[in-house]
């Protein structure tokens, strides 16, 4: 079938972050309150409003589908919201239950299993049931992250000095560490069977064993990067600053 152009529609407001796509429809980040803009057909569906307690109310800042009509909502104050769409006679959006983190986020927030892992912007990296909200973990870090991801059950984290493997279920203890220092990682490592393909910003790429952090291949680009690998059906590519694009599972060479 060919593709249709929906009708525009025009925004209450602007908006304070991405809408963020749930199976009712599009949530709308505004000034103080959640709305949903319900899909082609759907029934109206009442906003949330911030606690009428909040003089000026806390922007938002990062957002977390967890289920089909559940997500978690985070705001500049370092609360984070567990939301749902409620649909029946009167739809409308409601919390469910709210968790207090020591600061605001730093990172986008991950999903690993049932915990939600955040990095705030006082160095903790925290994990929290997704449900219950219930802390669970917390680990001080030595430095910023630069971003976090999923990795199976473990959390991939890294900085400017270091890419590490964590275990969430034992206090996030290092599964294993790879030393990237100067040559800090770009966008989000690609998993590819037992292979994590790494870019970082000076040109180099590593090659990884999932499970024990081995450097199975490296090799060195000739330009600076500004993208992290990605999947193109069975092949590997990566982009340099000036747009110049490279294959990389036909440059890796195993390390003798």
């Amino acid at each position: 079938p060919m593709g249709r152009t929906a009708a525009p529609t025009d925004l209450p407001g602007p908006l304070e972050q991405p809408a963020l796509l749930m199976d009712a429809g599009l949530v709308l980040p505004l000034a103080g309150r959640l709305k949903v803009l319900p899909k082609a057909g759907g029934a109206a569906i009442e906003d949330w409003r911030t606690p009428a307690d909040a003089a000026v109310p806390p922007a938002w800042t990062h957002f977390l589908r967890t289920s089909a009509d559940e997500f978690l909502a985070f705001d500049a104050d370092g609360r984070c919201r567990r939301m749902e769409i409620r649909q029946g006679e009167l739809p409308h959006l409601t919390e469910i239950a709210s968790l207090a983190l020591s600061a605001p986020l730093a990172q986008t927030p991950i999903l690993v299993g049932d915990l939600v892992i955040v990095a705030t912007t006082d160095q903790k990296l925290q994990g929290f049931h997704v449900r219950t909200l219930e802390p669970q973990h917390t680990a001080q870090l030595a430095q910023p992250l630069s971003a976090l991801s999923p990795l199976s059950t473990h959390v991939l984290v890294w900085d400017s000095e270091q890419i590490r493997c964590l275990d969430p279920a034992n206090q996030f203890s290092t599964v294993w560490s790879v030393t990237t220092v100067g040559s800090e990682p770009v966008g989000v490592p690609l998993l590819r069977e037992d292979k994590l393909w790494v870019s970082c910003q000076e040109g180099e790429v590593l090659v990884l064993d999932r499970t024990q952090g081995k450097i199975l291949s490296q090799f060195q680009l000739p330009q600076i990067l500004a993208l992290g690998p990605l999947a193109v059906r069975d092949e590997i590519w990566t982009a340099a600053c000036d747009g110049t694009l490279y294959r990389l599972d036909n440059l890796a060479e195993p390390n003798p």
